[in-house]
């Protein structure tokens, strides 16, 4: 699925998006009550989430639309990125925020070449897009090691199977359609 002939294929979301659904999968093994808490996805669907081939956790992950969307306090976030940047504190947390540093830095990339791309794809508002693409990635680090970003299943959990074993191409068309019609809930 890696390096998918697609519109708007992005290979470090793609990236992204399969480490989130390992480690749900993860989470399904270990504790199925958990990745409702975790992830958002109804427990029911957690025996399913844990069976799934690698090739279906590939189809799961997409390069073009972030499975999972941030759940994060708007407000701390503006507070974090006015804070003074303290490259020191990179050094006492030098491994700690990875995979939310990384979407961080998804995000600010995206934002750079399409802020309404970056809402849509990351599920972000509006300003906090233009935020994350104006920011250093330094700064988007020390915001991801303080903030608390929790990540929640963008679609319904009842579709995962489908998606799972449908096309590349119809799997993106079930999630775009899931997400722009709650990107209207985003405000801007």
């Amino acid at each position: 699925m890696s390096g998918l002939s697609m519109f708007g294929f992005d290979q470090d979301l793609w990236e992204w998006d399969r480490t989130l659904w390992y480690l749900v999968q993860q989470c399904a093994n270990r504790s199925p009550e958990e990745t409702i808490q975790t992830f958002g996805i109804q427990p029911e669907y957690a025996p399913l989430v844990a069976a799934l081939s690698p090739r279906q956790v590939e189809r799961l992950s997409s390069g073009v639309i972030a499975s999972f969307q941030p759940i994060f306090d708007e407000a701390s976030f503006f507070d974090l990125l006015a804070d003074p940047y303290d490259p020191l504190s990179l050094l006492s947390h030098p491994t700690h925020g990875q995979l939310e540093a990384h979407f961080w830095l998804l995000i600010s990339k995206g934002a750079s070449t399409s802020l309404d791309t970056a809402t849509l794809r990351y599920g972000v508002s509006r300003r906090v897009a233009q935020a994350a693409g104006t920011a250093s990635a330094n700064q988007l680090r020390q915001i991801s090691s303080r903030l608390g970003t929790d990540f929640r299943l963008r679609f319904a959990s009842s579709i995962i199977e489908e998606v799972a074993n449908a096309s590349p191409r119809l799997a993106l068309t079930k999630r775009m359609a899931y997400a722009m019609s709650r990107s209207a809930a985003i405000p801007g």
